[in-house]
C-alpha cells in the first residue's frame, strides 16, 4: 500500500538540517535528509518545511520553540528508543541511513527516559550493562543523522523533542494500522454531508 505513514515515518527515523536561500532567494528556506549517506545525487532532495518539522521538533527541550529553517543551525533527529516499530516494520531496520545490525542492537538499547533524572539512572545502567559510554554512543547516532557531525546543534531535546503534536506523531510513525484509522475517521467527518449540525452546501461557480 502506497498511502500508508511513510510521511510521519520520515520525521522520526532521519535526520533533518537547514538548507537556504532556495535557487538564491532568501525568503525560500527548506530541511534537507541529512542521513549521513544519503546521496542526493542518486536519490533527489528530500526536503521538510518548518510546518512540517514543528509537528515533531521545536528549539525548547522543555516546552515548544517555534522552529525555523532561515534561523535555526541545528540538525533535527530523536533516538531510536523513541521510534522501535517505524525502524523495525517501515524501514527495513535502517535509522539515519545506518542498517548495520549490530550496531542498530546497540542504539536501540540507549533509552530516552521518562524525564532527565530518569534518563541519568538508565543511561548509567546502559553504560555498566554494555561497557559503552552513553554520549558516546549519543555522538554516533548524532554523525549518522547529521552529515556526519558528531557536534552538530541538536533542535531542542533528542530525547524527548516538544513539537507540537509530538506524541501523535510518534503513534503514527510506529502503528501504520493506528495512522490509517484516525485518517479515515478524519475523512468521514471532513467530507460528511452533515458536519457539527450544519449542512455542507456545494461552491457557486
Amino acid at each position: 500500500r502506497r498511502f500508508n505513514n511513510d510521511y510521519f515515518v520520515s520525521l522520526v527515523a532521519k535526520g533533518w538540517m537547514p538548507d537556504r536561500q532556495i535557487n538564491g532567494n532568501e525568503h525560500k528556506n527548506q530541511w534537507l535528509n541529512s542521513d549521513f549517506n544519503y546521496d542526493v545525487n542518486e536519490h533527489g532532495k528530500q526536503m521538510m518545511l518548518d510546518t512540517d518539522l514543528c509537528l515533531f521538533y521545536s528549539m525548547g527541550k522543555k516546552d515548544y520553540k517555534e522552529l525555523k529553517s532561515a534561523e535555526h543551525d541545528c540538525c533535527a533527529w530523536t533516538i531510536p528508543d523513541n521510534t522501535p516499530r517505524a525502524v523495525e516494520l517501515y524501514t527495513m531496520g535502517t535509522f539515519c541511513g545506518q542498517s548495520d545490525n549490530a550496531t542498530m542492537s546497540l542504539w536501540k538499547q540507549l533509552p530516552a527516559g521518562k524525564d532527565d533524572a530518569d534518563r541519568i539512572r538508565l543511561w548509567e545502567d546502559f553504560e555498566e550493562r554494555t561497557g559503552e559510554k552513553a554520549f558516546g554512543i549519543l555522538g554516533d547516532m548524532r554523525a549518522a543523522c547529521c552529515r556526519d557531525e558528531r557536534s552538530a546543534p541538536d533542535c531542542g531535546g533528542v530525547t524527548h523533542p516538544t513539537g507540537r503534536a509530538a506524541h501523535d506523531v510518534l503513534e503514527f510513525a510506529n502503528d501504520d494500522g493506528y495512522w490509517i484509522d484516525t485518517f479515515l475517521q478524519a475523512w468521514q467527518i471532513s467530507t460528511s454531508v452533515r458536519r457539527g449540525g450544519v449542512m455542507l452546501k456545494a461552491l457557486l461557480d
